[in-house]
């Protein structure tokens, strides 16, 4: 049952008035289980493949068999995870994933068998199929009835700016402690510090805590005053009574928004959401590729090992401004611009850098495929939002999630393949580019099919 319209939540909604709002709290904490984990985390993983295989002894596949294991498990934990996240709450949910992870992560320090990393990869990818792709937009749509697009864009140029400070930082460490120490102090410090900022700021959804989300009762505001001045000829007196009138009005405008949209048995049944999923996986295939600049850049005569490198930082700096950036597009413009931004300056990217005869058009190419890079975590949520509304965003999102992370689980293959076949890296190019282009066309096309759905 609602609390949004009982008495006790009206008291509660004018309380966040005059302080600050609870909405921004929950913001705070989105950078602490979101941005600290994975970007300190899981994005310095690569930092210890050499250590650990000089070591142990292992195979580079030994020593990187969590990353085989962990998009599997979250492909098959995605289904359930907006069910679990609606069951019991991010307050719970959240803090549970923050703690499971870093014991996983310590595990594989303070161990010697491989059954740690394959335990570890397990984890990460339960825990991914909350914390990585799902758990940033669910609140932020619950929390925000506007700027939805930018705060999911912040939230993600953290995680650039985290991911671009641990690299140099666990590197240090390694060297200096070597890297079971090194994990150790990085684990139990992001660990401590997120599990307390999450549990310190992230609340329930709005609804259940009778608190209206931030801008809901201004929009219906304005909604009541623009229906009033359509009626009346002229702005209506503000007396008491009439403002009072208003405010009831407006509380009962932004709790029945909540219900707009499809509910999450049609939409899965809709050609919308199948042009959602094959958008999803193209984005992150896509994104894929920036994993190959280096090794592409060592073999073109023209850019050299260390462009090649250095392009891998210009996709992940620009990473930082286009993340914010499509945010914006997509709260000015909608999600539908967005994603045109996204996939044409992907597109134009990867096509810039493939046919580059030198190192400041490649480094051009890079400049502009982080744009499309920076559309895997920030347009996909949107154009589900758009498409489908905050009806049942929550399962709905989750499954666009787990076609994420099925794609994840064959780009690293659909790359090799490529390159074994055809011993060039210009496959690749060519693939991301036909990708992007697809995305280019079908995102548009599923959000006007989506919207027809709407109730």
């Amino acid at each position: 049952m609602r609390r949004a319209d009982t008495g006790k939540s009206q008291v509660r909604s004018k309380k966040v008035r005059g302080r600050i709002h609870p909405a921004w709290l929950v913001f705070i904490g989105c950078l602490g289980f979101y941005s600290l984990v994975i970007g300190f985390l899981s994005n310095t993983a690569g930092n210890y493949y050499e250590p650990v295989m000089q070591e142990t002894g292992w195979s580079r596949f030994e020593a990187t068999i969590f990353t085989v294991i962990m998009p599997i498990v979250a492909c098959a934990c995605s289904p359930f995870s907006g069910k679990i996240l609606n069951r019991f709450g991010p307050r719970t949910v959240l803090p549970a994933c923050v703690i499971a992870f870093g014991i996983a992560y310590l595990l594989t320090a303070v161990t010697r068998g491989l059954w740690s990393w394959i335990l570890f990869g397990v984890v990460y990818g339960a825990t991914s199929s909350f914390i990585m792709y799902l758990a940033i937009p669910v609140l932020i749509n619950a929390w925000f009835t506007k700027r939805m697009g930018l705060l999911i864009g912040i939230v993600g140029a953290s995680l650039s700016v985290c991911a671009a400070i641990a690299s140099p930082l666990t590197t240090f460490l390694i060297g200096f402690l070597g890297w079971r120490c090194a994990r150790v102090v990085m684990g139990v410090t992001v660990t401590v510090l997120a599990c307390a900022i999450t549990v310190a700021c992230v609340r329930g959804m709005p609804d259940t805590l009778g608190v209206a989300p931030y801008g809901a009762e201004e929009d219906a505001s304005c909604n009541v005053r623009k229906k009033a001045a359509r009626t009346d000829g002229a702005q209506p007196s503000r007396t008491a009574e009439g403002s009072s009138e208003d405010a009831s009005v407006a509380r009962k405008e932004s709790a029945g928004a909540e219900v707009r949209g499809v509910e999450a048995s049609r939409a899965m049944k809709s050609p919308a959401f199948v042009l959602l999923l094959i958008s999803a996986g193209c984005f992150v295939m896509s994104a894929t590729l920036c994993q190959q600049l280096a090794s592409f850049g060592a073999e073109s005569p023209h850019i050299g090992a260390v462009a090649g490198a250095f392009a891998v930082s210009i996709v992940s700096s620009m990473a930082i401004f286009a993340k914010i950036f499509l945010g914006w597009v997509s709260d000015r413009y909608g999600a539908r611009v967005a994603a045109r931004v996204g996939a044409g300056c992907g597109c134009i990217g990867a096509l810039v850098m493939l046919l580059a005869n030198g190192v400041p058009a490649f480094f051009l190419g890079a400049a502009l495929f982080g744009c499309g890079y920076s559309a895997l975590s920030v347009v996909n949520p949107l154009a589900t939002k758009d498409c489908f509304g905050p009806r049942d965003y929550t399962r709905i999102y989750a499954r666009v999630t787990t076609a994420v992370f099925f794609f994840n689980a064959i780009g690293a293959s659909a790359y090799a393949v490529i390159y074994d076949v055809t011993g060039s890296y210009a496959g690749m190019f060519v693939m991301v580019i036909a990708l992007y282009a697809t995305t280019f066309l079908i995102v548009p096309l599923a959000i006007s099919l989506g919207s027809k759905l709407w109730k």
